[in-house]
């Protein structure tokens, strides 16, 4: 899809925002990245927002694009972390321990195979804090609230910078 003055939205500027639940929010919030059903594809993009609680969550992570996302893992399993190889092998191992320690090994995301997207953590440099949440305020044919997304869907930095809710959103 082009921007509105005709010219392609250059993947840095483009965020893939998840319909996170509670889980894959807090998983954010703790250990800094976006876990999600194995090998799921999404469009380039340079950063993650996560809509949960019919908002989309104030902080913006970069995606570390110098680690390449684990399309399958058990991390909790220090087995399966074995076979990974240079940063992604060092990022899951960090993980890793940080799940340990936490005492967060049988949760969901980390007892079952996901794929995972390391992140910028939200109190890093790099993470955008929008101030406050962007509140989903989409209506059905029928007049009722309808989520903003029940997957993913994109939008541009620029827009979710600006926006106080999610029909101001420019989609990209």
């Amino acid at each position: 899809m082009l921007h509105s003055d005709g010219l392609p939205i250059p993947a840095s500027s483009r965020v893939l925002v998840v319909a996170a639940g509670r889980a894959a929010w807090e998983v954010y919030k703790k250990y800094g990245v976006y876990t999600c059903q194995t090998h799921r594809e999404f469009r380039p993009s340079g950063y993650v927002a996560f809509y949960a609680d019919g908002k989309i969550q104030p902080k913006v992570a970069k995606i570390n694009l110098e680690v390449e996302p684990i399309e399958s893992i058990i991390v909790a399993r220090q087995s399966e972390i074995y076979f990974l190889e240079g940063d992604q092998k060092k990022f899951a191992e960090e993980l890793h321990k940080k799940i340990h320690l936490g005492g967060d090994l049988q949760h969901f995301e980390f007892s079952t195979p996901h794929k995972v997207v390391f992140l910028s953590g939200p109190d890093d440099s790099e993470t955008i804090d929008l101030g406050e949440p962007i509140d989903n305020d989409m209506i059905d044919k029928n007049g009722k609230r309808m989520a903003y997304t029940q997957g993913w869907r994109y939008a541009t930095l620029e827009s979710l910078l600006k926006a106080r809710t999610t029909s101001e959103l420019e989609n990209c």
